[in-house]
This record gives structure tokens, C-alpha cells and sequence, in this order.
């Protein structure tokens, strides 16, 4: 051990190159930055060590990340750098995101025009990926959206006070172009309005239709649009699920009210003179 020179650990030494005393921090060989690379460049330093020598230290293996088969030295894990650096990526995702966001924090002047300088390369690159991901972009998207909802509901509250106009038009595009559709969330909305019990979704309500050969369930009347008629009305503690919903047209649907399914068919029947599609 050399003796301490100051405080901060420096000691006397000898450079192991040249042989010249320096003054420099405890364990430093070298004198200088020359000296360190001819140590280097020595033939001796590069030899093999005998431990290495013996029979059985170069080994058959496979590389931990891409399975391929090699021969190297024992306990060596990997095929090549490469794969190695893939290997340790996810072990420094997260030290290299803090160090961005230390990066971020002391320097966001330079950030900020890095960026501008090069969104239209940044947007491409990120265009490039999700076609080549779209499974994982999806993903990716729903877990952000589900983790920051309050602030999509916002974009979307003020996108819609600055679009109104915009937004209505669209709407009743929409409401004429899926009139079954609007017509299902409608009757969902009404029966969230009662606190109704049960729904359905409007694959079922097409299964219903298609199971009356999509006539109505009273009169038996095809080729008019059908409402979802409660067999126990909603007003009367009746529920929304498909078990309590038969297909109406309008005509039976407003003369049923809240009658019950066999009082309204009994109305059907004397007025018919027996003659219903029950």
C-alpha cells in the first residue's frame, strides 16, 4: 500500500509501464493515457490464461435469447453481442427511461427542439410500427385509454363544444344510416332511465327477430320496422333481458301499453274473431 498523499485518496506510485513516479488516485497503474496503451498492446497481456487452456473449457451451448447452437467458453450465455444487448434491454428499460426523464427535466429546451426538428421522421417511424404491430398497437392504445380515461373525456367534451355543429351532423348521419342500431341503444338508455333489471346485447335482439321470421309476435304484420315490446312492462318492474322481449310493430306495441301479454292477446282475439298469430 503507498502512502496517502491528501484527502481525497491520491497516493505515490510507480507506473507499471515506464517505471516513472506519478501521484494519482490509490490503485492507478499507468502514469499516463501512452503508457496504459502499450501495457495493452503487449502480447503477454492478450495470452491465454491455463485455466482456459484445459480440455473442456471451450463448450457446446445455446444462446439464452435466440436458440441458436455455439461452441465458446464456458458459461458464456450468449451467441453473440447482439444477443446479449437484447438480454440485458429489458433489465435497462426502465434505468434508461428515468435517465430520459432526468435528461428531460434538466435540458427540456433542447428536447423540445429536437422534436420539432424531427416529427415528421418521429411520426413515419411510428406510422411504420403500428402496420407492422397492429395487434400490439391496439393494445398498447387500450391500456393508455384505460389507464387515462378521464382524459379522453375531456378531449372528447371539448372537442365536441368547439365541433357542435360538426358533431351533430354527424350523429344524424349516423342515426340515418344504423336505424336498428339507434333504435337498440335507445331502448338500453330507457331501461337504464327505469333502473330496469337485465339487458341484452343487439346480436340477441337479431336472433329474436330471426326466430319470428321477423314478423310481428300479435298480429303477425311482415316488412314494417319492429320495436322490442316487454311482455312484464318496465313500468311495471318488467326486465330488460331478452327472455321478457318479443318483436312488435308499432301499431301492437302502442296499443299494448302496460297490459299483460295474455290480456292483449285476448283484446287481439275478439276483435279478430279468433284470428292472431299467437
Amino acid at each position: 500500500m503507498y502512502p496517502q498523499v491528501d484527502g481525497r485518496g491520491r497516493t505515490e506510485g510507480s507506473c507499471i509501464t515506464c517505471g516513472s513516479g506519478f501521484v494519482g488516485m490509490r490503485n492507478k497503474r499507468y502514469c499516463s493515457d501512452r503508457c496504459k496503451r502499450v501495457a495493452w498492446t503487449q502480447r503477454s497481456l492478450f495470452k491465454r490464461p491455463e485455466s482456459v487452456k484445459r480440455s473442456g473449457s471451450t463448450t457446446p451451448g445455446t444462446c439464452l435469447t435466440c436458440g441458436s447452437p455455439f461452441v465458446g467458453m464456458k458459461d458464456r450465455r450468449f451467441c453473440s453481442a447482439r444477443c446479449a444487448e437484447r438480454a440485458r434491454r429489458p433489465l435497462r428499460r426502465e434505468y434508461d427511461r428515468a435517465k430520459a426523464r432526468r435528461y428531460g427535466a434538466r435540458f427540456p429546451e433542447r428536447v423540445i427542439a429536437y422534436r420539432i426538428a424531427h416529427r415528421q421522421q418521429q411520426a413515419e417511424a411510428s406510422r411504420r410500427w403500428r402496420r407492422a404491430n397492429p395487434e400490439r398497437a391496439r393494445a398498447i392504445g387500450a391500456r393508455f385509454r384505460e389507464k387515462n380515461r378521464e382524459h379522453y373525456r375531456q378531449l372528447l367534451r371539448g372537442w365536441d363544444r368547439r365541433n357542435r355543429a360538426k358533431r351533430r351532423a354527424l350523429s344524424a348521419a349516423w342515426r340515418k344510416a344504423n336505424p336498428d342500431r339507434h333504435a337498440h341503444i335507445s331502448a338500453q338508455r330507457r331501461a337504464r332511465e327505469l333502473a330496469a333489471p337485465g339487458s341484452h346485447t343487439y346480436e340477441e335482439w337479431q336472433a329474436l327477430l330471426a326466430e319470428w321470421d321477423y314478423r310481428c309476435a300479435y298480429c303477425g304484420t311482415a316488412g314494417v320496422p319492429l320495436e322490442r315490446d316487454h311482455v312484464v312492462p318496465l313500468a311495471l318492474g318488467g326486465g330488460h333481458d331478452i327472455s321478457n322481449i318479443l318483436p312488435a310493430c308499432r301499431t301492437c306495441n302502442s296499443r299494448k301499453r302496460l297490459m299483460a301479454r295474455g290480456e292483449f292477446v285476448a283484446l287481439l282475439l275478439e276483435e279478430t274473431g279468433g284470428s292472431t298469430n299467437q
